[in-house]
């Protein structure tokens, strides 16, 4: 009876908090000892979102996943307003604002990879699977062991394109 009055609760600050929802709600101390209201409204308008996130289905998406929603409202939001009769400027302003504000907790994205740069690790793979052309079978499982080479430095159709060139060849 007395270990479930006394249970230890699982607050926000525990350190089994996501590093994002951590670094967001420091932001927001920092924002409300600033007494900068527009960050704070909007640093707390994507904890909410969070929130409500944790509390969806089974398996809550990834913060970042969240985040990054949250942007993409903002974005087809100024784009309604700029091409609404009468353009909303202002409002289409402060969802600019907003964006910026969210842009500086979503995780930097790696420098893309050039066309050459894929081509060759394109080359490495093949080498290492043994292969001079890449034919039927053989494009899928290429196309597989370069995006893991490669990560988020290039997209899947860039992968594709550069393994139907250089495995051609």
């Amino acid at each position: 009876m007395f270990g479930r009055l006394f249970a230890r609760r699982a607050y926000s600050t525990s350190p089994t908090a996501h590093p994002l929802t951590a670094q967001l709600r420091a932001a927001l101390k920092a924002s409300m000892l600033g007494r900068t209201p527009k960050r704070t409204g909007v640093i707390k308008s994507i904890l909410a979102d969070l929130q409500t996130a944790s509390h969806m289905g089974s398996s809550p998406p990834s913060p970042y996943k969240t985040l990054a929603v949250s942007i993409s409202k903002r974005l087809d939001a100024v784009e309604t307003f700029r091409s609404s009769s009468p353009p909303r400027l202002d409002l289409a302003d402060q969802y600019t604002e907003e964006i910026e504000i969210l842009k500086e907790f979503a995780p930097k994205r790696p420098e893309p990879m050039t066309k050459e740069q894929l081509e060759e690790v394109v080359r490495e793979v093949m080498k290492m699977c043994e292969l001079e052309k890449v034919v039927g079978r053989d494009t899928g499982r290429v196309i597989k062991l370069t995006m893991e080479r490669v990560g988020e430095r290039a997209e899947g159709k860039d992968i594709s394109a550069a393994v139907k060139r250089v495995g051609s060849a």
